[in-house]
């Protein structure tokens, strides 16, 4: 229907997602309803690679025709799976299929998903999930109980059944739209929100970006493991382009440099990077012996905390607290702790230390070794 089309539908679908709020008291059904569709990840990535769909996206609409129940059809929730039967409800006459896989496939096809033919903006995804379920509710001007049900951008008006329409009856399933929100939040590395840009086309991502879209192409490419992107910083220049160039090169698409709408497309449904298999099993050692200051730095912390550390120890066994408060004059206010305490206090410090220096070290670890960072030239 072409006074739906995306275009013009857009900016609705920004503005509710804007001012979209979830009640607390639905939060945990909500979340609990997101982590089954992370715990399926897979399955949905399977489909993605074939469909062009972000499998995050398919797992909401999952979520709202079966409730992730591989049981039943993404098309209706129908539960036909292997028995020989076709779809009876809307839409009729889909299959037979064998597996869950078949048929999420056959109901995207339907809908007419492929690789590089939308570009999955976050109000593209809204959009989208609307066609997927029909106009019925926008011809009626309610906002749709598919996208917004449990949030306050929904009240009541549901179809009941195919084509029948109770204006009192309230959705007691969850939206996709809270889902997508709640995603998330549970996993960062999943994004809907794909750069205003990307909808542009055959244009460099430079000409009117914002700053903040243009770090979010940047963080994107990072997240992926290309590191050739440099800085996550707002500003447009030969590192950002580099890191779209290795992109294409990877993804065996036109080597460019330039985010055109193919391009945007797959960067929203790409897995990480590969790499190779000396850089995923580097060592922290091997990071600080190649001059990594992050590493370095780290590793000095470490030490650090455990020279503070053991010597606090020794001093609370052997109660020399009254020599330990001398050399710790700094804290001077403290010297009238019972000895065991300064030196438990102090061991106290020493030890969260040492662990945020562990863990500065382990995050830097992972990002040489995903690709994410560089690592020392």
């Amino acid at each position: 229907m072409a006074q739906y089309s995306f275009d013009r539908t857009r900016k609705d679908y920004a503005q509710r997602w804007d001012h979209m709020a979830i009640p607390a008291s639905r939060l945990a059904q909500i979340d609990a309803m997101a982590r089954k569709i992370i715990m399926h990840k897979g399955r949905y990535q399977a489909v993605a690679q074939d469909s062009g769909v972000p499998w995050a996206f398919i797992g909401v609409l999952h979520a709202r025709e079966s409730s992730c129940d591989f049981r039943g059809l993404l098309h209706n929730g129908e539960r036909i799976l292997g028995t020989g039967h076709k779809t009876r409800l809307v839409p009729k006459g889909r299959g037979p299929f064998t597996s869950w896989e078949e048929a999420a496939r056959d109901a995207l096809a339907l809908k007419g998903f492929k690789p590089g033919a939308v570009v999955w903006s976050l109000a593209r995804c809204l959009y989208e999930g609307e066609r997927f379920n029909g106009f019925g509710y926008r011809m009626r001007g309610v906002p749709s109980a598919y996208l917004w049900s449990f949030s306050n951008q929904y009240s009541k008006g549901k179809y009941v059944a195919d084509g029948k329409w109770s204006a009192a009856a309230v959705d007691r399933q969850i939206g996709i739209a809270p889902l997508m929100r709640r995603l998330m939040v549970l996993d960062p590395s999943i994004s809907f929100d794909a750069p205003k840009a990307m909808d542009i086309g055959n244009v460099m991502v430079a000409d009117g970006l914002s700053a903040a879209e243009i770090r979010s192409v940047q963080q994107r490419l990072r997240d992926l493991g290309y590191a050739e992107t440099g800085m996550v910083d707002g500003i447009w220049g030969p590192r950002s382009m580099a890191g779209v160039a290795a992109f294409q090169a990877t993804m065996q698409l036109p080597v460019t440099g330039r985010l055109d709408a193919h391009t945007a497309a797959r960067l929203s449904t790409a897995g990480r990077r590969p790499v190779s298999v000396e850089r995923a099993g580097l060592s922290a050692r091997q990071l600080r012996q190649a001059g990594d200051e992050v590493a370095r730095a780290t590793a000095g912390a470490r030490i650090a905390a455990m020279a503070l550390g053991v010597p606090a120890v020794v001093i609370g066994v052997l109660d020399q607290i009254q020599d330990a408060s001398s050399r710790l004059s700094g804290f001077a206010q403290l010297g009238d702790m019972p000895g065991w305490l300064m030196a438990v206090a102090v061991l106290a410090v020493a030890v969260t230390l040492y662990l945020l220096a562990r863990s500065g070290e382990n995050a830097r670890l992972e990002a040489v070794r995903t690709g994410r960072d560089a690592g020392p030239a």
